[in-house]
């Protein structure tokens, strides 16, 4: 347990300038673009299949920003569930990635979860 607690210091050290930087880069491209434009660029940050911790916090951190920015895509909120609909959320943000064939699965269906949560704010 402290082996983990010490290799997750260590990759945040490594990282921290990105934890600034990746976030205002979003907020940047998300300027003029929709919330739909944001998940699709986030989804080509995530890359491949391969399971890559820092692509998947930079995606995240990168969407976030850029959902602050972005106009909302009336035609894909329309369709998103609430954040109480836990079910339909992982259906819904399934069936994007679906869409987007996405080579990695999981990280997207994250991207659209926070889509989803944007959507009704």
């Amino acid at each position: 347990m402290i082996g983990m607690g010490f290799v997750a210091y260590n990759w945040a050290m490594k990282n921290r300038a990105s934890f600034e930087t990746v976030p205002k880069e979003g907020q940047e491209y998300g300027k003029g673009k929709t919330t739909e434009q944001c998940a699709d660029a986030a989804i080509k940050r995530l890359g491949s299949t391969a399971f890559d911790i820092s692509k998947q916090v930079s995606a995240q951190m990168f969407i976030t920003g850029c959902l602050q920015t972005a106009q909302r895509s009336e035609e894909l909120c329309a369709t998103a569930p609430r954040q109480t609909e836990v079910i339909k959320i992982g259906q819904w943000s399934a069936e994007q990635c679906k869409k987007r064939n996405s080579d990695n699965p999981q990280g997207c269906a994250q991207m659209f979860q926070l889509v989803a949560a944007s959507c009704h704010r």
